[in-house]
């Protein structure tokens, strides 16, 4: 027997040595790999839906839903919260004049109910944020379509809580749209005859105006005819409850003419503390007169205001003198609420072409 010949089993025996190691690495580095995969996913699932997690909902169960999308609605996803719940998640952004505000609200699927909420990062401008982390708002808990009388707005951060409010206002249409329910698109007013209002519906992903007719004395709108798109007469009612259910603002709510002239009843909800009434007085093509007769704003009783007067008064003073959209300082949503109050009046002269 050749040398050759008695080394071959030594090296069949090591061949199978290695053969059998390397069966045995190989399937140790694939559990391995199998238990590592799956942590790196869910890391990396975790970092995706970070924020989501945050309100409460499972990151295994989140899936994005694909379908027609409201105006700042970013993304909309499914997935069950820690009570096993089916819920909308909605990433949602509003743009004010300072920045832009982005939300994350969470709605039950079933009982349209506001069950988390959480307001991302650069919400304010001037290091308010802190008071927006953790904010419910005072809609937590209640349902998508109530979010507006809940809603508290932080002291100081006007513009951004309107963000906020916006952002939840929008979700509500996008549900409303999910469920096939018909949305309020818009609505304007017609002038001069102000008791006309032309509604912009969305029902089946399609748009309708009506033009309803506004009675100032029992709040109620009465249907006048179809502008554009074809509805059932179930559905033209339903149209009417809708627009009933939410009276219009920032309008001019009753005119009355007398020997002295034209009488406006103006209304926005863009005051600092919500509504604002307003009477305004035209002769001659000019606006004689402007008080206010029903508000909650309070800004007269902050010494620090660089204006300590009324400030109503003090605006339509500027006005008067040609000086428009006077802002005074520490009062700033108010004052635009009452310039676009005066702007009103503007418009309704206009409308007339000038003429009394």
């Amino acid at each position: 027997m050749n040398k050759n010949e008695k080394n071959m089993p030594k090296t069949l025996k090591l061949s199978l040595f290695l053969l059998i190691l390397g069966m045995i690495s190989g399937g140790l580095l694939a559990v391995v790999n199998n238990y590592t995969k799956d942590i790196i996913e869910q890391n990396a699932l975790n970092e995706a839906y970070r924020d989501i997690i945050d309100v409460g909902i499972i990151a295994e169960s989140i899936k994005e839903v694909e379908t027609s999308k409201e105006e700042g609605i970013e993304k909309i996803y499914r997935g069950n919260n820690l009570d096993n719940i089916p819920c909308y998640i909605f990433v949602v952004n509003d743009k004010n004049a300072y920045t832009t505000v982005k939300t994350i609200i969470v709605v039950e699927v079933v009982s349209e109910k506001i069950v988390g909420m959480k307001v991302l990062p650069g919400a304010t401008t001037h290091n308010f944020d802190n008071k927006f982390v953790d904010n419910d708002f005072g809609v937590v808990g209640e349902s998508i379509y109530d979010s507006s009388k809940y809603f508290e707005v932080v002291t100081g951060a006007t513009a951004s809580s309107n963000s906020v409010k916006n952002c939840l206002t929008k979700v509500e249409q996008q549900i409303a749209l999910m469920g096939g329910k018909i949305v309020i698109k818009s609505y304007s007013q017609r002038l001069p005859e102000y008791t006309n209002f032309e509604y912009v519906f969305e029902i089946r992903g399609t748009k309708v105006s009506l033009l309803l007719e506004y009675n100032d004395g029992n709040k109620t709108f009465k249907y006048l005819n179809t502008l554009n798109g074809n509805l059932t007469d179930d559905e033209i009612s339903e149209c009417v409850a809708l627009a009933q259910s939410k009276m219009p603002t920032n309008i001019i709510r009753n005119v009355y003419k007398d020997s002295t002239g034209t009488t406006l009843t103006l209304v926005t909800d863009k005051g600092y503390m919500g509504e604002i009434v307003a009477e305004a007085k035209i002769y001659n093509n000019q606006i004689v007169s402007f008080k206010l007769i029903s508000s909650k704003e309070n800004y007269h009783k902050n010494p620090d205001y660089t204006y300590d007067g009324n400030v109503e008064d003090y605006i339509f003073e500027q006005y008067s003198l040609g000086i428009k959209n006077t802002v005074v300082t520490g009062a700033t949503v108010t004052s635009k609420a009452i310039n676009y109050l005066l702007l009103l009046a503007d418009e309704y002269i206009n409308s007339l072409g000038g003429t009394k």
